[in-house]
């Protein structure tokens, strides 16, 4: 994702802004309360686990759709300069 991000923009910049806001996310909101979740292979899937794939396929989805947007976007750009 940020090897495509930086390949549309042509800039490393909005790259090191976005993994800058997952890793304080990650680090800050998941890290300290991962060792008090279960294991699915060892518990089963439960409600928790299925949020979080839903989740993961409808932002993988927005995902697309904003990298799409952002390829027209830097094509109108170079095409204007």
């Amino acid at each position: 994702m940020l090897g495509a991000l930086a390949y549309i923009t042509k800039s490393i910049r909005p790259g090191i802004a976005v993994h800058a806001i997952g890793l304080v996310t990650f680090f800050g909101l998941v890290w300290p309360y991962d060792k008090a979740r279960p294991l699915v292979a060892q518990h089963g899937a439960d409600i928790w686990f299925q949020l979080h794939v839903g989740q993961t396929v409808v932002f993988a989805a927005l995902s697309v759709l904003a990298f799409i947007r952002l390829a027209k976007l830097a094509k109108q750009t170079r095409l204007a300069m």
